[in-house]
């Protein structure tokens, strides 16, 4: 795992300035603490922050090919690059090391832009073409690692976090209104646009080129759900169950010693027993845990794993002083707010691995390919009911429900299932957007267009018309909450201590034949992840199997009311957070008090605005 960086000067005489190309790099020191390069010609600068994992002597980067006509800097793994080799390459190349980036240079000289599709992993590179003068960046299918653009004074400026980026321009940030609105609506910015105005995200499973004429972004790879209802069960089972077996057998391809982050839900179990059943050595795990909040700790589970399996456990105790004080860092490297604070935990139990392994495995993905989120039961539920015809509907379905579930719940239930599906997806992944009004200001709503940011969504799921409701709902997970959230955090917090985080169940493999598998399989009935759990059962204790999904628990409201109650308070109520006009204060102020004397839970949105004044506070002000 690294961080790239580098310039591209289109050609309009203006130099590319290589004093501030030392500290782009320097700001990415913590993705790659074992060796620095940088290649460097008058159209093109590449650079490069090393964590060596595979072939660590020969491995140094940018990399170019055997006449020096193609050049690399990469970030990421290639988990197939030997039978890549193997099958496409030996014979015709002269290989001077076993590293997995020659591998894609010289599928990139033998296929051109049609060798990515071919690259199974995680990764974000640019190519330079020397004899074209082209720059190629591209992005892994799903967005497990990532990669910023912008242009400024006729350069194209590229790199793998945004801070590196700010580094080269030389004037301050903007902070992008049309990101905040999305952030106010979702919790993070949604797309190609990021909190900072004219910085791009290059979108997952894309490839920006760029020439003299200009940049344009073209899409290699997408989500293309084709189910197929002619296999029976088992045989569903078993090929899942082989395909995460060779998806973990590959990812276990390492120089440097390994781990595996431990939840004790049933993904991380899952890669566990899988691990286990692949390698002879001790398995050391990691685990993070709140043993100072009460029913907020998920010990026992991830412990009864570990003896399941014989592994040396670490757990780290955060307490709720080390998640204030990590608080400022976690705005640091996140770069753009969040509404998750799970990242903190993630930190902690990333720096414990890092004195242990140089790698570790982790469950993330899952659940975006099987149908995990408790809310595909609501979703599918509410699909169903809309099936019914209305006047069955009124006669037996509601007066059925008012008695069962209660006034209130059916009541909110049947509100819901009236609505578009966009939504009905909204108000149960996010919050109902009437919810921050009184809040946010009227006239920041109205410039803003919060409500117009669920148009995204309406768009998403056109691209999926036809198919089943599950399926329409993992595309949209897969094309926004699993980027913009699940793999920024895990890939930023992971990068913050030097260690390399990998995902079995995001091989590209599994992903399509998880598109293949009928959406009944993956919910059937209303249990998710239904062919994960036959594929593990036997392996993964019964008792996690059956386990309800939690997520990741962070006490977030409890500590409100103690530890970051006047962190919050000062910080929400300065004058100068007030002064940006994003919030109504007297409103804060209120919602503060009722959270404190437990008259109302306003925990997500009072962190949500606390998140986005830090990030304010660390990037615009740069205090």
């Amino acid at each position: 795992m690294c961080g790239i960086y580098g310039v591209y000067n289109f050609g309009e005489k203006k130099e590319i300035i290589r004093a501030k190309l030392k500290e782009m790099g320097e700001r990415l020191s913590h993705r790659g603490p074992d060796d620095e390069g940088l290649f460097v010609s008058d159209r093109i600068a590449l650079g490069q922050r090393r964590l060596s994992i595979i072939d660590i002597s020969t491995g140094h980067q940018p990399m170019g090919n055997e006449d020096s006509s193609l050049w690399i800097a990469y970030n990421g793994e290639v988990y197939n690059y030997i039978e890549l080799r193997q099958t496409y390459l030996e014979g015709k190349h002269r290989f001077v090391s076993k590293s997995d980036t020659e591998v894609i240079v010289h599928l990139f000289e033998e296929f051109g832009l049609d060798g990515f599709s071919k690259l199974n992993g995680m990764f974000a590179f640019a190519l330079w073409d020397q004899k074209r003068q082209r720059l190629c960046l591209v992005r892994d299918p799903v967005g497990i690692k990532p990669l910023f653009y912008t242009i400024f004074d006729g350069h194209l400026v590229f790199a793998s976090e945004i801070k590196s980026i700010l580094a080269y321009l030389e004037h301050s940030p903007v902070p992008n209104e049309k990101a905040i609105s999305e952030y106010l609506a979702f919790g993070y910015a949604m797309g190609p646009e990021t909190m900072f105005k004219g910085i791009f995200r290059l979108p997952p499973g894309h490839f920006l080129l760029c020439d003299a004429n200009g940049c344009r972004v073209k899409q290699y790879w997408d989500l293309r759900f084709n189910p197929d209802q002619s296999l029976p069960e088992r045989e569903y089972v078993e090929k899942f169950k082989s395909l995460f077996k060779e998806s973990v057998k590959l990812q276990l391809r390492s120089d440097v010693p390994l781990g595996v982050f431990l939840s004790g839900g049933i993904d991380s179990s899952s890669v566990v027993a899988m691990v286990s059943s692949l390698i002879k050595d001790e398995i050391k795990t990691f685990s993070a845990v709140f043993n100072n909040v009460s029913g907020y700790s998920e010990a026992k589970y991830s412990r009864l794993v570990s003896r399941q399996f014989h592994t040396k456990h670490f757990e780290v105790d955060v307490s709720p002083d080390d998640f204030r004080a990590f608080i400022p860092q976690f705005i640091w490297h996140l770069e753009e707010p969040t509404t998750d604070p799970s990242g903190i935990p993630l930190y902690y139990v990333s720096r414990l691995a890092r004195q242990q392994v140089k790698v570790v495995l982790s469950g993330e993905g899952s659940d975006e390919m099987l149908a995990g989120y408790t809310i595909y039961r609501y979703m599918k539920l509410m699909e169903l009911y809309r099936r019914v015809p209305v006047h069955l509907r009124r006669a037996i379905f509601d007066p059925m429900l008012r008695a069962f579930a209660g006034k209130l719940k059916a009541g909110r239930f049947l509100s819901s299932a009236a609505l578009p599906i966009e939504k009905r997806y909204y108000g149960l992944r996010y919050h109902d957007i009437s919810a921050i009004n009184g809040i946010i200001s009227d006239e920041y709503i109205e410039r803003l267009g919060i409500a117009a940011s669920l148009d995204n969504f309406a768009r998403l799921y056109d691209q999926v018309n036809g198919q089943d409701i599950i399926n329409k709902l993992l595309y949209v997970d897969t094309k926004v909450w699993l980027p913009e959230d699940i793999l920024i955090k895990s890939d930023r917090m992971s990068m913050a201590t030097s260690i390399e985080l990998r995902v079995p169940f995001l091989d590209k493999n599994i992903i399509e034949f998880s598109a293949r598998i009928p959406p009944s399989l993956k919910m059937k009935g209303l249990t998710g992840k239904y062919i994960l759990k036959q594929a593990v059962r036997g392996m993964v204790p019964e008792e996690i199997i059956n386990r309800k999904k939690t997520g990741f628990p962070v006490p977030i409201a409890e500590m409100m009311r103690k530890e970051l109650k006047d962190y919050i308070h000062d910080v929400l109520l300065d004058s100068k957070a007030a002064g940006r006009g994003y919030f109504n204060s007297n409103r804060v102020k209120i919602l503060l008090e009722e959270h404190l004397n437990l008259k109302a839970d306003n925990h997500k949105v009072l962190w949500m605005l606390f998140v986005l004044e830090l990030w304010h506070k660390r990037f615009i002000d740069r205090s």
